[in-house]
């Protein structure tokens, strides 16, 4: 008897119980859950009697099976076929597996699901490209929004409005919209918010501070995503901020100019939680946690200043990057654990420095805030390719 492998879920965007591995090997966007079975590289798609001709015109399948009794006209199907073990990746529905797992035996894989996803072909570049020249455009409208504004005090207004993150991020979305994109919880973040790596950001945006936009809009055609981030000035900041933008500057520049087909991802992170460390950007990581991040319950009542004491040791509290195709976050890591690059990844290069407050060091005080810089590359046989041409030397995003 043979194996084959199983996988549910729907493939439209913002659909739950949503699989982009079925995405990527059929094409099929569709709103609720279907089944698809692969025997030999054969695929047979599974859907309801109300997507049956769109599928068979549009779904890249071998077969296309009208479904009337969900998982019963799947496991018929299998044993039909001589099918005794299924494998399954490890986010499967577990009821649907408890219902397998009585007639048929599991094996449960780890992800990558399909490992020829992370290498990515001329035509997923090519909508990864897309995607990162929509948000360059959108992040170029919202600095000449910047550029034209106003201080009064420690504030930016347009006009006799104050500017929120919230309006920022309105420019973006709006435009990303207009060109077929659409952002989602897009991160413009100044001041103490900024040094939260994935606050969105509300409020007053702060002048001579870093404010953060991070914008990863998802295609609305094809649910291909980019990244990229960069960290903007409304006025000249503080030398103590000048410096760790440049910190942060110098380490993305050297870790991209490192990535190849073959070297290990973890080598490029460590060297990069050096670099800081050698420039006064310690990171302090507790039981393999950054502190400052360690959860307190909230009946616990802390004093301030043990309070600013945690969230003062932070620094370099995330991976270096990650995979970017059809989930904004998907194989391979740039982070601690051991993963060699190949030719075809497309990865983000996003360094950054956090800190809660500010502190002073052997080499100078430490701002608090956040600064991030991110571009996303495509990794070659000797370099990468960034897919992009943005400004990040300290005077462009200076506004």
């Amino acid at each position: 008897m043979g194996g084959a492998k199983l996988l549910y879920g729907a493939t439209d965007l913002g659909a739950s119980q949503f699989s982009s591995d079925i995405l990527w090997r059929t094409g099929f966007r569709v709103p609720d859950p279907v089944f698809l079975v692969e025997i030999n590289k054969v695929r047979t798609l599974f859907v309801s009697a109300l997507e049956f001709g769109r599928a068979r015109h549009e779904a890249s399948a071998d077969y296309v099976v009208s479904n009337h009794h969900g998982i019963q006209d799947v496991l018929r199907f299998l044993k039909k076929n001589g099918v005794g073990e299924v494998v399954l990746p490890r986010d499967f529905p577990y009821g649907l597996a408890k219902t397998i797992g009585e007639e048929l035996r599991i094996v449960v894989k780890d992800p990558p699901f399909y490992p020829e996803r992370l290498r990515k072909t001329r035509w997923e570049i090519g909508e990864i490209r897309a995607a990162q020249e929509a948000a360059c455009a959108a992040l170029k409208k919202a600095m000449e929004f910047l550029q034209s504004s106003r201080i009064r005090g420690r504030h930016i207004y347009d006009g006799k409005r104050a500017v929120t993150s919230q309006a920022l991020r309105r420019i973006i979305d709006d435009l990303l919209y207009a060109d077929g994109y659409l952002g989602i919880n897009t991160i413009v973040s100044s001041g103490r918010q900024s040094a939260d790596p994935h606050a969105v950001g509300s409020g007053l945006l702060i002048a001579r501070s870093p404010i953060v936009i991070d914008i990863f809009p998802v295609s609305l055609r094809t649910h291909y995503y980019g990244d990229m981030t960069r960290t903007v000035f409304k006025s000249e900041p503080s030398k103590e901020y000048g410096r760790m933008y440049e910190a942060v500057r110098h380490a993305q520049e050297r870790a991209i100019a490192r990535i190849k087909a073959g070297v290990d991802a973890s080598r490029l992170y460590r060297d990069t939680l050096k670099f800081f460390e050698s420039h006064g950007y310690p990171t302090r990581l507790s039981a393999g946690s950054p502190e400052g991040f360690t959860p307190t319950p909230i009946a616990r009542k802390r004093s301030r200043a043990r309070s600013r004491a945690r969230d003062s040791v932070r620094g370099f509290i995330h991976g270096l990057g990650h995979g970017v195709g059809i989930d904004i976050h998907e194989p391979p890591s740039l982070g601690a654990k051991s993963c060699k690059l190949e030719a075809g990844n497309v990865v983000t290069v996003e360094p950054g420095l956090y800190y809660g407050y500010t502190r002073c060091t052997g080499r100078g005080m430490v701002p608090a805030g956040g600064i991030r810089i991110e571009d996303t590359v495509v990794v070659q046989k000797m370099s990468c390719q960034n897919l992009i041409n943005f400004p990040k030397d300290l005077a462009s995003v200076i506004l």
